[in-house]
């Protein structure tokens, strides 16, 4: 942090916000998702605010403070999708909690897992485009959720 309370990082702005070098640095960058994490025995990590595990591209030596997605790089499918692709990782079943419209993007509130118990009872944000909303908005829930592992990024404590 520098003297006048801004965040510092250096280097260029794409790796910048492709790979943040601190929490701060995602926050100010607009990430709105991310969770304490914990590295497991197998080399996978524990999201441990989302109740997950993941599997991650970034390598990493020690145990990660926290792991981070931008909303816009989670993938939101219809229900049907989580059984055809369960050989895959990262993918989740998920509950909405609420949404937000825009003119062109929906942002979904979005628990792993359980049911939300409310509209503030959420662990991610998903944002969407109108037409990927239409086509599964009306479907039953729980849906299925990608959390890609060349999406997600390791941040210190």
């Amino acid at each position: 942090m520098l003297a006048n309370g801004k965040v510092a990082a250096q280097g260029p702005k794409e790796e910048i916000f492709r790979h943040p070098p601190t929490i701060e640095v995602a926050r100010v960058t607009g990430c709105k998702n991310y969770s304490r994490a914990r590295r497991l025995p197998d080399g996978s990590i524990e999201a441990t605010d989302w109740a997950c595990k993941l599997s991650v591209a970034q390598p990493f030596e020690k145990s990660p403070g926290h792991v981070a997605i931008r909303a816009h790089h989670i993938r939101v499918y219809p229900p049907d999708y989580f059984v055809a692709k369960t050989f895959r990782k990262n993918i989740f079943p998920c509950w909405l909690a609420a949404m937000t419209e825009t003119p062109f993007r929906v942002t979904l509130d979005l628990r792993i897992g359980l049911a939300p118990s409310n509209s503030n009872d959420f662990h991610v944000q998903a944002e969407v485009f109108k037409q990927e909303w239409e086509s599964f908005r009306s479907l039953p829930q729980p849906w299925a959720m990608e959390l890609a592992a060349e999406r997600l990024f390791l941040l210190p404590d």
